[in-house]
């Protein structure tokens, strides 16, 4: 505790007792939470904690200067859940909070740079530069880092606005880069290209417009070793409430650009899949609503994988239902697995309104492979309750209850 107090301290004595810099970005914030779980073996108790301190100072007139130092963490961490494919806390036994435990109190610097608005001479286009911390977010494929360097942006070449930066590493040259992007009268269209330090170049373009009615997007991309990457899209409405729409995407299995989007909290064996999967060939859908019904069939060929959606609510006397089914067919391995799920809120007994009703299956193989049900409540005080049931094949079925809050601040 004596160490948040601390660094809690020093914030404040940076933030407001230097008069040089503004402190324009003092942000204090966090979570405090836990949850208490009841099953056969017992009462079970966790909580996580979560307090961060973050701050930003400026200062300068015509050119300004931006220190952000890094974030003072204190408590749990977020760890990926692979099943979840989301970011969730690892929680602690429940315990004493205010002897969390803290790293070593240290002042480190996340970004720092200067930036100045304006001409390079009397008369010319007005431009930002970045001289320092840069956040390169010109091309997904080729351009998508945090470097040191140089950035110009909004440079105008006619109907284009361009950026330029120059990436350095131990304070030498590293990558050149020229990107532009603009709406032109017959397509939307950019391109980004990058000269590494070993005189070789990777570039990526993309463009969008529609024709005939038909919307058509595509993008490509080539590294420093000439492996490519593309995408070919279009979707057309061929009747009112119909959505057709297809693609075509390639890529060489070494397609590898110096400086394409990371994602570290990734558990995918690529680690820049929203990118592109790395995969080729192609994929199709179709969608619609009909009678209340919204509807998706899908086919994608390089995942060898055929899906059916619909979701739809509807009611059952007074009751309003949410009900959803997906059908997903894998043809290398001939698997036909159904997702059935429904939900609802019951508002019958005064004293306990907005329960809601949530049931799911899961069958494979022509047999239901495992099924759950839940009842969820939220109290007036804002501590959520649950009763759980879940059940996988050739496995105890599982009944617990659930308890937990949480503030964010």
């Amino acid at each position: 505790m004596k160490k948040l107090v601390v660094a809690l301290t020093a914030a404040l004595v940076l933030a407001l007792g230097v008069p040089a810099m503004a402190a324009s970005g003092l942000t204090i914030g966090g979570e405090l939470g836990s949850d208490f779980t009841y099953d056969k073996s017992g009462v079970s108790a966790e909580s996580y904690f979560d307090f961060d301190v973050k701050l930003q100072g400026e200062g300068g007139d015509s050119v300004k200067a931006v220190i952000k130092l890094k974030p003072w963490s204190f408590g749990n961490v977020k760890v990926r859940d692979d099943e979840a494919q989301d970011m969730v806390w690892d929680k602690a036994p429940l315990g004493d909070w205010s002897n969390a435990q803290t790293d070593s109190f240290k002042l480190q610097i996340d970004k720092a740079y200067l930036q100045a608005n304006g001409s390079f001479w009397t008369g010319g286009p007005e431009v930002t530069t970045t001289i320092g911390d840069i956040s390169l977010n010109q091309s997904d494929y080729v351009a998508a880092q945090d470097k040191k360097g140089v950035m110009i942006q909004g440079i105008g070449l006619g109907p284009l606005s361009a950026e330029a930066f120059a990436t350095f590493a131990s304070g030498s040259p590293e990558h050149l880069g020229l990107s532009a992007r603009g709406d032109l009268e017959f397509a939307e269209v950019g391109g980004t290209i990058v000269r590494l330090d070993n005189g070789k170049v990777e570039f990526a373009v993309d463009g969008a417009t529609q024709i005939a009615g038909v919307a058509i997007s595509a993008e490509y991309a080539q590294d420093a070793d000439n492996e490519m990457a593309y995408k070919v899209r279009g979707s057309v409405e061929p009747i009112e409430g119909v959505v057709l729409s297809g693609g075509y995407r390639g890529a060489d299995a070494n397609f590898a650009p110096a400086m394409h989007k990371t994602d570290k909290s990734s558990t995918y064996t690529n680690e820049w899949e929203d990118v592109h999967d790395l995969r080729t060939g192609f994929d199709v859908a179709v969608e619609t609503t009909q009678f209340g019904t919204d509807l998706k069939a899908s086919y994608d060929d390089p995942k060898q994988e055929a899906k059916f959606e619909a979701r739809r609510p509807f009611m059952i006397g007074k009751l309003a239902v949410n009900g959803e089914y997906e059908g997903t067919y894998k043809l290398e391995t001939k698997e036909l697995i159904h997702e059935i799920s429904a939900s609802t809120t019951l508002n019958m007994i005064p004293q306990l309104e907005n329960v809601t009703l949530e049931g799911g299956l899961t069958i494979a193989d022509n047999a239901i492979s495992e099924y759950n049900a839940a009842a969820k409540y939220s109290a007036p005080n804002g501590i959520d309750f649950g009763v759980h049931y879940e059940k996988a094949a050739g496995q105890e079925a599982e009944i617990y209850g659930t308890a937990g809050v949480s503030v964010k601040f």
